[in-house]
């Protein structure tokens, strides 16, 4: 091994000049590659389609989930949950209600006090296009091809102008592909799970992952380039600007996290400036212009998200009563935590790198590794910038969003974008890094460039197989399963849609929140149950609390009832539903009243004291044996319990007073094995419309009536 700088010995073979690095590949060169790039992204997102074959692959009724005709994504219960039926429930629903009722706080249920409420236009607007394929697989799988097209060709043109001038263009494509496809390295490691991030977990997921991460990767791109190639600039600003709208407008955690990583670039600009106005000149125009750029973002931020407040902001995990709470975040125990889980990912960076600027070839068709003390290239700093920037950036955010009071869960929400920026880079170095050590082992460019691109056919080939089996997998086994309502869900969307025109303005109860979602989605009645989402109510929680209450009331239910029907484990209701629709309610109802309130109060669970030595094989039985027996408790919440109670006692005070008049009546009641485990409702003065298996729809008879559908 030998160190760059030391004098040769004098029996040394005289050592060849070392290959120059890549020079920037012309402007033709550069054209050619964003077609060909562009037309093999195009290919991949084209693979999505398959999910059009929904119906086509659909198994028997008797051997799915659900039993209905028709394969849909708008469904609150599909597996994995968190990827079309949440945003379903959180984006689609609410767009919908704005179709039909405009712009407010309370879109599921008209209140006296309801305000406007613009959080999030653009992505309510993109969703408003989501509701009108009414999640048929064919349109659907259009629209989102469309949205991916659009978010995976912007990022690939990103990578190809705005990384380093000496990338080989062929980097590119294979970077931004594994970055898509995989996400983080945790994907790549789990590539056989199909509740993983890939290809369907979160790629899909038209709220968060689908465009707005592809969004932020390239406003990262484009502000970092500025620091190393200032020329020129002005399209670059404009691009930082309009996409740093773009995400204040759509998604929270993509434009926290793209906002914070431009602070930092403005940060290294101004030093740029004021250590050295000279060699810098253009550093002040780039300053000015991001600087700018957040001002303007961060305004119609605020513009757009003012009304969201109080026991609101409390429900969404942020707020002063996170800052004391046992779930609140904790900055140093989060970086404790990301410093561990990525114990595997920074050194693998930092092996790359050492490898990428310590190969050298020292004599003709003779190569050793030596430790290149010369200062780095800017070519390097860029790349090195590509992971500092986002890790700093992320550690001042998330400590900034501690101080205010933030739930420890939306941590994670930054972990995985940064994952996805840190994975593109690595792929980068990664690839640099190959392409280096072939040109200097083969010694000449044309050999070399053969041989590279064999290698990217090779590797985009392998991808595309690969791609296109997980997407036919998944279609064919999991959504063919799962993508559909129930027979009776069916039944009654077909009854709401031709019934609702005689009704006009009316009012809708129900007590399982599954119906409620999707009554929202299919009418446009007032709905009695709450929903605790903040973009779905303006009402503090007393507020839902009563209404809650009122619900019950309607039901018949009673305090014990009401008790009895609350399990408090808002996680198992993602799975229990495939067993029964009524365990699923049960454990995940108060979640929907509450949403991330009901970890404010931490959990009930009192601190094991265990007496066996640690790191023993009995401690660890102990630990197993503890955690068994007291299950129930681990896993239930102060806030949720308490809230219940209060619900109960509001219940029982009611039941003592004079009962509900009769114009305050719904005028249609939903009737399900959810609210029969609640109680019996009274329902003289009703008149029976439908009847589909267990499920039934009452409407008030001075409503006028319809023919009762029972089939």
């Amino acid at each position: 091994m030998t160190i760059a700088g030391q004098a040769a010995p004098a029996n040394a073979t005289p050592a060849a000049p070392p290959l120059p690095l890549p020079a920037e590949a012309s402007p033709q060169i550069r054209r050619r590659a964003l077609w060909l790039g562009l037309l093999t992204i195009w290919a991949y997102v084209a693979c999505f389609m398959q999910f059009g074959l929904l119906d086509y692959y659909a198994r028997p009724a008797s051997q799915r989930v659900n039993n209905g005709r028709q394969a849909t994504f708008f469904a609150v219960h599909i597996n994995p949950y968190y990827v079309f039926s949440e945003d379903f429930h959180l984006y689609v629903v609410r767009s919908k209600r704005i179709m039909d009722r405009g712009w407010t706080d309370s879109p599921l249920r008209t209140t006296a006090d309801s305000r406007p409420s613009y959080v999030a236009p653009l992505q309510a607007a993109l969703m408003m296009v989501a509701v009108s394929t009414d999640g048929r697989p064919v349109p659907y799988a259009l629209f989102m091809c469309s949205v991916l097209l659009v978010a995976w060709s912007m990022l690939y043109v990103a990578a190809l102008w705005w990384l380093p001038d000496g990338v080989s263009p062929l980097t590119a494509p294979i970077a931004v592909l594994v970055t898509l496809l995989f996400e983080s390295v945790s994907g790549l490691i789990h590539p056989f799970a199909e509740f993983a991030q890939w290809p369907v977990h979160r790629g899909l997921r038209l709220s968060t992952m689908a465009w707005s991460s592809p969004l932020a990767l390239s406003l990262l791109l484009a502000t970092v380039s500025l620091v190393f190639r200032p020329q020129r600039s002005t399209g670059r600003l404009i691009f930082v600007v309009v996409g740093l709208c773009i995400l204040a407008t759509a998604d929270n955690w993509a434009f926290l996290l793209a906002a914070a990583c431009t602070g930092t670039v403005v940060g290294i600009l101004g030093m740029m400036w004021i250590a050295g106005r000279k060699r810098f000149p253009r550093a002040l125009r780039c300053f000015a212009g991001l600087t700018g750029a957040l001002v303007i973002s961060l305004a119609l931020h605020r513009a757009t998200s003012v009304q969201i407040g109080g026991n609101v902001l409390t429900r969404g995990g942020f707020g002063p009563v996170w800052q004391q709470s046992p779930m609140g975040l904790k900055t140093g125990t989060w970086l404790k935590q990301q410093l561990f889980e990525h114990a595997l990912v920074l050194p693998a960076i930092l092996l790359l790198a050492s490898l990428y600027v310590a190969f050298k070839q020292t004599a003709p068709r003779r190569y050793e590794i030596g430790l290149n003390v010369a200062p780095p290239t800017s070519q390097r700093w860029h790349l090195a910038c590509l992971f500092a920037v986002p890790l700093v950036s992320i550690t001042i955010l998330v400590a900034l969003l501690t101080l205010i009071g933030m739930e420890e869960y939306h941590s994670l929400q930054f972990k995985w974008r940064s994952e996805f920026i840190l994975l593109f880079g690595l792929i980068v170095v990664a690839c640099e890094c190959a392409k280096w050590g072939l040109r200097q082992v083969l010694a000449d460019r044309r050999r070399s460039n053969r041989w590279e691109l064999a290698a990217v056919v090779l590797i985009l080939g392998a991808l595309f197989v690969y791609h296109n089996v997980r997407i036919r997998g998944f279609v064919r086994q999991t959504a063919a399963r799962e993508f559909f309502l129930t027979q009776d869900e069916e039944g009654l969307r077909d009854w709401l849609r031709q019934r609702e025109p005689a009704l006009g303005r009316y009012t809708l109860a129900t007590a399982s929140h599954e119906l409620n979602y999707l009554c929202a989605y299919w009418s446009r009645a007032d709905l009695l149950l709450p929903e605790g989402f903040p973009y779905h109510s303006g009402l503090s929680t007393p507020q839902i609390e009563q209404a809650m209450a009122d619900v019950l009331a309607v039901y018949g239910a009673t305090p014990q009832s009401w008790r009895d029907f609350n399990l408090y484990h808002q996680v198992w209701d993602q799975w229990s539903w495939g067993r029964s629709r009524l365990l699923s309610a049960r454990h995940g109802y108060m979640y929907y009243l509450l949403h991330r309130q009901f970890l404010e109060n931490g959990y009930l669970n009192i601190p094991p004291e265990f007496t066996q030595p640690k790191r023993t094989t009995a401690h660890l039985a102990d630990q197993r044996l503890w955690f068994d027996a007291h299950a129930p408790e681990v896993f239930v919440t102060r806030a949720c319990r308490e809230s219940a109670e209060r619900i109960a006692q509001i219940v029982e005070r009611q039941s003592a007073e004079s009962g509900k008049k009769k114009s305050d009546r719904p005028d249609v009641v939903i009737v399900d094995e959810v609210s029969r485990a609640l109680g019996t409702p009274d329902l003289s003065g009703y008149v029976r419309e439908f009847q589909h298996g267990n499920l039934e729809a009452w409407v008030l008879a001075s409503r006028g009536t319809a023919p009762p559908k029972t089939n």
